[in-house]
């Protein structure tokens, strides 16, 4: 869901498709979220539903963090990036803010307390993905310097040792550990890749269609057994912190790894917005609102067309918010970003002037 990659001078079509695909699977499981289980139906009444639509999200975020371990491992995150990052989506928080409380919530009053919650969105987790990834980034620099030099048995039992304490020990609801256990297997893959060159394409395809069969098979009948054994499913197949989810999100991103796709600008554009498209669909203030009043996805909940029009709202949303980023990146956000820049690089010569002038006055006394 990031722009992790801020000045990559070449992205990768197939790793960036994958991008894409993660971005729609997340938006696809906010359609049951905020769309289905957001209304006076509650859980009760489509807690099978919201098992189905919500594997898609947690599988969608570790796709994510698998690019991410991919790509950072071998670069450095500097202190621009994470700016740049906190700039967008605080950019985002804000511009939103203020324009549903004039538009949508026309009697809302604008208070300071609020304005400063959306201003400062990752300090006070108004999306939580983006405050548990900038953590993951500032996390980084320690965490590459130990990835790069542990040996192949000491990067194995790390990463083992992170998913045990997730998955066995279940006491633990920590997505910051979530996210540093699949930053390193996406690490692993870059770092040994020669070691999994036996893993063909079609193997790593093979094992991503029977993971999801098993999936699809599980979904259809769980709602057929007691509710203490439906409690145990949701826990191994649905949950944030699934074994199986993490399974599959590996095999389906060694698939991609291995596949080879022309370079293509659309396919990169799009992959380049995956950060808007969450931002904007996804504000506290703006999501029911899509949900509910534009989508009226409530009223399709019994409907024989239930899942087709999951479909259209989803590509709706995902198309409408691509194109309002890319539109303001260009126009709005580089623009700010690049003069922030010059600002920032005419402070930093005239400090250092201002040093070396004093340094040579003390040197002439």
């Amino acid at each position: 869901m990031s722009n992790s990659d801020i000045k990559k001078k070449e992205r990768d079509s197939n790793m960036e498709l994958l991008r894409i695909i993660a971005m729609f699977l997340i938006v696809v499981s906010h359609y049951a979220v905020h769309g289905v289980t957001n209304t006076a139906l509650g859980y009760a009444e489509c807690g099978s539903y919201l098992d189905f639509f919500r594997f898609f999200g947690n599988f969608g975020v570790n796709l994510f963090v698998l690019i991410s371990g991919f790509y950072m491992i071998t670069q450095t995150v500097t202190p621009r990036k994470i700016f740049y990052l906190l700039f967008q989506v605080s950019f985002y928080s804000i511009s939103l803010y203020v324009l549903a409380s004039v538009f949508i919530y026309e009697n809302a009053c604008i208070s300071l307390s609020e304005f400063l919650h959306f201003l400062f969105p990752v300090m006070y987790s108004k999306y939580w993905f983006v405050t548990t990834y900038v953590q993951l980034l500032i996390l980084t620099p320690f965490l590459n310097s130990f990835l790069n030099r542990a040996s192949l048995r000491m990067f194995v039992a790390f990463i083992f040792a992170c998913i045990l304490i997730l998955i066995y020990f279940r006491l633990v609801n920590c997505p910051l550990l979530l996210f540093v256990s699949v930053y390193s297997i996406g690490a692993f893959v870059r770092l040994h890749r020669s070691k999994l060159l036996a893993l063909s394409s079609k193997f790593c395809f093979f094992l991503t269609f029977s993971l999801l069969s098993v999936y699809i098979a599980v979904v259809s009948y769980s709602h057929h057994i007691f509710h203490y054994t439906h409690r145990l499913i949701s826990l191994l197949f649905f949950s944030q912190y699934s074994l199986f989810i993490l399974l599959l999100s590996v095999s389906c991103f060694l698939f991609f790894t291995q596949v080879r796709i022309k370079k293509s600008a659309l396919i990169n554009m799009v992959a380049s917005s995956a950060l808007g498209i969450y931002l904007i669909h996804e504000h506290p203030l703006i999501r029911d609102y899509i949900w509910q009043n534009v989508f009226h996805v409530k009223d399709w909940y019994q409907s024989d067309s239930f899942y087709m029009y999951c479909l259209f709202s989803v590509i709706s949303i995902f198309v409408c918010c691509a194109l309002i980023d890319i539109v303001v990146n260009r126009f709005i956000i580089r623009p700010i970003w690049q003069l922030v820049d010059m600002l920032g690089a005419i402070i930093k010569r005239k400090l250092k002037s201002r040093v070396a002038t004093a340094s040579n006055i003390d040197g002439k006394c």
